[in-house]
């Protein structure tokens, strides 16, 4: 008994085990560039910023006497109080700049750490940022030093730069956080 020889043997497939890998490799390229991008922009326009303190801010002067403030020594870098400390409306800006990697949250912890100087401080309510983009936040507080009156007590971070600024009286959350992006334009620059 003789072997078929008339059916035609296929050749074997030829296996690229280096173009599914190479296939990988591109996506895992793209993937990590494309997060790099994610993370990289919103850095790269925000960091580094500067921070100045003018003389005025909304109309009122940098008061040059003497204060004290309970606020924690870390907390940021440069403090000035506008108007009178004995008399309102009176405006406080605390502000530092600095790479912040999670502005949400530190936005969130610097308000926590300010805020308990204070006898009181409502929920906190994000508000615009303004166009040195970032996150912002608010909250009323009060003071047995204010005489009964309530204030606003308002927060940015970005990746370059954070701040508090405390406005007293203070009566609308809105108007005080459109009021902290005038004041914050007036501080920081880029």
């Amino acid at each position: 008994m003789s072997l078929a020889t008339d059916v035609p043997i296929a050749p074997a497939e030829r296996r690229r085990p280096w173009a599914f890998a190479l296939f990988c490799l591109a996506l895992l390229g793209l993937a990590i560039c494309g997060t790099g991008l994610w993370i990289g922009v919103p850095i790269a326009r925000e960091y580094p910023a500067t921070i100045t303190i003018p003389d005025t801010v909304l109309g009122l002067p940098r008061s040059t006497d003497s204060f004290h403030l309970d606020i924690p020594a870390d907390a940021v870098g440069q403090i000035a109080i506008y108007g009178h400390p004995d008399k309102l409306p009176v405006v406080v800006v605390v502000a530092g700049a600095g790479f912040t990697l999670r502005p949400d949250h530190d936005v969130r912890r610097l308000l926590a750490e300010v805020g308990a100087a204070y006898d009181e401080m409502g929920s906190v309510t994000e508000v615009p940022a303004g166009d040195l983009g970032g996150v912002a936040k608010c909250a009323y507080v009060r003071d047995k030093e204010w005489s009964g009156h309530r204030g606003v007590m308002c927060g940015w971070a970005d990746h370059g730069s954070v701040g508090i600024v405390t406005f007293v009286p203070a009566d609308d959350l809105q108007v005080a956080g459109r009021e902290m992006v005038d004041v914050r334009s007036a501080v920081e620059s880029r």
